[in-house]
């Protein structure tokens, strides 16, 4: 799960413990991962009264033969990026509704295969919104380009690559929190045989 709460301070962060604990204690009980997300609007408007709001992916993951299967479900969130070893990328998931403002909401649910090698990359819009001085934003074409670039390295090194790009980018001056997660299928986990390689980023 990756998600952005609107706002900063004492609010923020009460919101984010909501949003978290909501979602891990539905999600451990077994709910469906679209009801979780419905859930934890309906928590928000209880708490906030609509003064809050929160963007959100949700995955349910699962090792399959030569990789893996991820089920995506998005609440107003921007696209998940699937970079693939041969330096091809595709977008999925992202869209529907913010959370804490709407009693009924639209989700947006898609199912896809990640292969080994691959890697999902999800990240909030702090990286697409940072900016140069000049105002020019870092932007979903320049994101796809530089994981292109980092396609077939680790977890670790495609999340460090595209935080460090937009530092790089935007002179290290970011307006928003960036939080970048990368997921990637290899066969060969010490301990496992196989199974899915995670690495998150927050700056």
């Amino acid at each position: 799960m990756i998600g952005d709460i609107c706002g900063k301070g004492a609010s923020a962060a009460r919101m984010t413990g909501l949003v978290r604990h909501t979602a891990r204690a539905l999600a451990a009980a077994g709910v469906d991962i679209a009801d979780v997300v419905r859930h934890v609007n309906s928590a928000m408007i209880e708490l906030a009264g609509g003064e809050k709001f929160v963007t959100m992916i949700i995955g349910l993951l699962e090792v399959a033969e030569h990789g893996a299967r991820v089920r995506l479900v998005s609440a107003g969130h921007p696209h998940a990026l699937l970079v693939f070893p041969d330096g091809t990328a595709s977008s999925h998931g992202g869209g529907g509704t913010l959370l804490g403002q709407f009693e009924e909401i639209t989700l947006t649910d898609e199912t896809l295969t990640i292969p080994n090698g691959a890697s999902l990359v999800l990240y909030t819009d702090g990286l697409l919104e940072a900016r140069t001085h000049a105002g020019e934003q870092f932007g979903p074409d320049r994101l796809a380009a530089t994981a292109v670039a980092l396609a077939g390295d680790s977890s670790a090194a495609i999340a460090m690559g595209l935080t460090e790009a937009v530092l790089r980018f935007a002179a290290a001056e970011i307006a928003d929190d960036i939080a970048v997660l990368v997921l990637t299928p290899r066969d060969g986990v010490p301990g496992a045989g196989r199974g899915v390689l995670a690495d998150g980023i927050s700056a």
